[in-house]
């Protein structure tokens, strides 16, 4: 995997994460 797949990959769980808190 690739550095910036990797960014993209934790960008998307970060921001998941973030909604999991609002439900």
């Amino acid at each position: 995997m690739s550095l910036v797949q990797k960014k993209k990959t934790n960008d998307r769980f970060d921001a998941l994460m973030m909604v999991m808190e609002y439900v």
